[in-house]
Parts: structure tokens; sequence; C-alpha cells
């Protein structure tokens, strides 16, 4: 059986030389994929002179820009997306936060940059109730400033939610229109 792996590439802007190709998981069987993703389709992000990758429930690493050298890596986010991932990261301050909206699960994270710890991570209970193929989501969060207080706004499956990025509480949450035509509703 073939592994996966699933590095991280710098390219000279200039030259467009390979600077670093840095292998940050190898794979031993890849996850099931729709036909037009691959493990690395989440965006990568840059916090602090690192470089931080998502490929979903194969990990989160993070590479020192510089060097190319592998800083940390974390594993433990399993959670089945049935098609692959598909969110982003977002940098905030020392953090980067990113959601997990899976099948089988559904919360948001933010991991310390520097270490690849968990700094919080909140449960999205907003399709719940739902079938697992309709708990699904792929989005990029967005850091917004209202008033003096910053919020990360991510959108769900069911709800469009918004965090603290500080601590992770949820702060509000807008729930979509739904197929079947039923109305809006807010929580």
């Amino acid at each position: 059986m073939r592994s996966c792996l699933m590095p991280i590439m710098w390219v000279d802007l200039q030259s467009g030389k390979v600077k670093h190709d840095v292998e940050l998981f190898g794979i031993p069987k890849p996850p099931p994929l729709h036909a037009r993703n691959t493990p690395a389709f989440p965006t990568p992000t840059v916090v602090g002179g690192r470089v931080i990758a998502s490929f979903g429930s194969d990990g989160v690493g993070c590479v020192d820009a510089a060097t190319g050298k592998v800083l940390w890596r974390n594993s433990e986010f399993k959670v089945d997306y049935e098609s692959g991932p598909g969110s982003s990261l977002v940098p905030y301050k020392n953090r980067v936060i990113f959601p997990c909206d899976a099948a089988d699960a559904q919360f948001v994270v933010a991991l310390d940059a520097a270490t690849g710890d968990v700094a919080w991570k909140t449960e999205r209970p907003g399709a719940n109730k739902k079938a697992p193929n309709e708990r699904r989501a792929f989005s990029t969060p967005l850091v917004i400033t209202v008033g003096k207080e910053d919020q990360v706004v991510i959108p769900g499956a069911q709800c469009v939610y918004s965090y603290d990025p500080d601590t992770g509480k949820e702060l509000w949450r807008v729930m979509h229109r739904q197929r079947d035509g039923g109305d809006t509703a807010r929580q």
C-alpha cells in the first residue's frame, strides 16, 4: 500500500526554484477524498515567522519559514469529513483558529502558534440533529472588530457563529435558511 505524503513547499518568487520541501505528515492510508479535493486543500497561514498548515484529520503542522525546520505537529483532531478537509486557518495574535465541521463532530479550535498546544476548543452544536452529511461545512474564519472587541466569525453547516478569539466563548449564532424553505431563526 502506498503512503500519502503531506508536504509544505516554498518556491522562490524570482527564480521559481523550490527553496524548501518539507514533509509534515506521512499517512499510511490516504483518507477518502472528493474527486476535486486534496489533503492540502486548506490554505496555510503565517504567524510570527512560522508557516502553519492543516491537512484536516491528518494533522496540523508548523514549519519555521526561514529554515524549513519542522517546529511541531498536532494530529489530535480526528474527524470524519467524508470527502476530505476544506476549512482553512486564520491567524489571531499568537494563535491559529480553525473549524472542524465533519459528519461525526463539529467544533472550533485555537492552537498556540509556537507550540501547537490547544489554547481552547469549543463545540458547535447547531447541526447536531441533522443527518451526518448535513453536518459538514468548509469555511475560512474571519476576524472582525465590533466596537473595540475582536470576534472570529465562522460559518458552519446550519449556523454562522461568532466567538471570542481569546477564549473560544460563543458570542452569538444565527441559523441559515433551511433547504426546505424554513425560516431563518436567531439564537
